[in-house]
């Protein structure tokens, strides 16, 4: 008996503690705890701006509070100090820190044991809507704000440290890579950024077809890869590209519905590799990351879901709704034995001249052609072209980086400050524009962007399975995502965003015991 490959994610226990709409779900690096947050109904609501009487609404509607328990779903704590609602929070890689992100401009900082607010952080001039810790020694703090600003913060003088005037509307996610060099930035103006945490320079800008707005955006474990959500019921899959390498689209995973409100996204990778994501039709779905296909859908709750978090270990996930409850979902395994009834198939039809193989044994068969193909030196002709990467724990894998996302279009530019005019696609591309091409950035000046096009063939990409480990100094190693090659991409005629600074990074070269020492 051997358990299907298929998730199958079941409710496990739903937490009825919060008065009001949740905005956010985060378990600890190391998997102790789970941070839940709560907002109001307008949190997320794609007209951000809100009026006086609907901010008003807002603030009569939010719980103020965070609440902490354990992993499987028993109340630790609340955190109060907050006087308005609360959009994000984020742990420290050590997992003894959280912050919040609230309506009342502030961000704060709190110490998970005795649940006091060690530093609070003033300076963006509208509510604040999003925050991360970096990954390594968590010494730097990055928010988004509505006032269309990025700022990051020194942790241990709790102090500000830069300000990115990055978008012209509010920024709904900001993240950290893997080193803490580059931070995403995404937007309702449509565009996805890339920053030089060190100099503050616009290394590239992303957007996708038609420039819908961007509600979310982080990177891979492996920060090859950038996952975004937007309001136009995708989420899709970009390499982050380098100097000379462009942008593409890898993957796009439609079937939710997303148009209204901002929704998280997260990795699955504890039963293979998945994306999880909550939905604006009560539901929590998990997509396979290589075929892009709906492998399950979670129901139980009673309104929209706005926020997802996976465990880092173990096969658990949270979800959070508009309906004022935490859903936790375990994993069941499944015992399956296909082979011995495809066998007993077999075994029946014997004698039977008519008789036809079982689709194990067509698989097989194929299987034994492709392997001596590659035997012969083919390896590589099918599923793209042979990558490596290397991890963060110095392990290398090849992985398949052949074209972009079938049937995907989108397009980047070089940096924020160049102030050059939109360009069309390069005409000497190996493929010509298609009449649908999109050739400026609508609405957004000082941006240069160039177009990607997908054109499809019959090509099969082939599925490669990888793994590296997080980024967390004390959390375990979790299985990192890097998908194989979508067949069938033109390459992009842009020219790539600037090279990351040397030292890449704001922190310091030695990190402290804790973020919130001091020196």
């Amino acid at each position: 008996m051997q358990p299907s490959t298929r998730p199958n994610y079941v409710l496990k226990h739903t937490i009825a503690d919060h008065d009001r709409a949740l905005s956010s779900v985060k378990f600890s690096p190391n998997g102790d705890l789970l941070a839940s947050a709560s907002c109001s109904r307008l949190r997320r609501l794609k007209s951000c701006l809100a009026t006086e009487s609907a901010f008003a609404n807002r603030i009569a509607a939010a719980d103020l509070t965070v609440r902490l328990y354990s992993w499987d779903g028993v109340f630790k704590a609340s955190l109060n100090g907050h006087t308005q609602g609360i959009s994000d929070v984020a742990w420290t890689q050590d997992s003894r820190y959280v912050a919040t992100a609230s309506d009342d401009k502030l961000l704060k900082v709190w110490d998970v044991e005795t649940g006091q607010c060690l530093h609070s952080y003033a300076g963006h001039s509208h509510h604040v809507f999003c925050c991360n810790f970096d990954m390594r020694g968590s010494a730097m703090l990055v928010s988004g704000s509505y006032d269309e600003h990025v700022k990051v913060w020194d942790v241990r003088h709790a102090k500000e440290v830069r300000t990115l005037a990055s978008h012209s509307d509010p920024v709904t996610a900001a993240d950290f890579n893997l080193d803490g060099s580059c931070i995403v930035s995404a937007s309702h103006d449509g565009l996805i950024r890339i920053w030089d945490t060190t100099t503050g320079n616009c290394l590239k800008t992303i957007f996708a077809e038609g420039n819908p707005a961007v509600c979310f955006a982080t990177y891979t474990p492996n920060s090859e890869f950038i996952l975004a959500g937007t309001l136009d019921h995708r989420i899709r899959l970009w390499t982050v590209g380098t100097t000379g390498t462009p942008t593409k689209c890898m993957k796009t995973y439609k079937g939710h519905h997303n148009d209204k409100y901002s929704i998280f996204s997260a990795f699955c990778l504890t039963q293979g590799q998945h994306i999880v994501s909550g939905s604006e039709d009560k539901k929590v779905y998990l997509w396979n990351i290589n075929s892009r296909q709906v492998v399950q859908t979670l129901e139980a709750h009673a309104d929209a879901v706005l926020a997802v978090s996976t465990h880092p270990t173990r096969d658990i996930m949270a979800s959070g709704s508009l309906d004022k409850t935490v859903k936790l979902w375990e994993h069941r395994s499944v015992d399956v034995d296909e082979d011995a009834a495809e066998q007993q198939q077999e075994d029946k039809g014997k004698g039977d001249g008519n008789a036809k193989p079982s689709a194990s044994a067509k698989l097989k068969a194929k299987g034994d052609r492709k392997g001596r193909g590659k035997g012969k030196g083919d390896r590589g002709k099918e599923g793209g072209r042979q990558g490596t990467v290397d991890t963060e724990g110095g392990n290398s894998m090849e992985v398949d980086t052949g074209e972009g996302d079938e049937g995907e279009k989108g397009g980047e530019g070089e940096g924020a400050q160049q102030g050059q005019d939109a360009t069309p696609l390069d005409e000497d591309a190996d493929e010509p524009p298609s009449k649908h091409q999109k050739t400026e950035t609508q609405g957004h000046s000082g941006v240069d962007t160039s177009v990607q096009e997908s054109a499809e063939t019959a090509a099969a990409a082939a599925q490669v399975e990888e793994a590296a480990p997080r980024a967390a100094q004390e959390a375990q190693p979790a299985a990192d995502v890097l998908p194989d090659a979508e067949p069938g991409a033109a390459e992009d005629s842009g020219k790539g965003g600037a090279s990351t600074s040397g030292d890449g990074s704001a922190q310091a070269d030695t990190q402290p015991a804790s973020p919130m020492d001091t020196d």
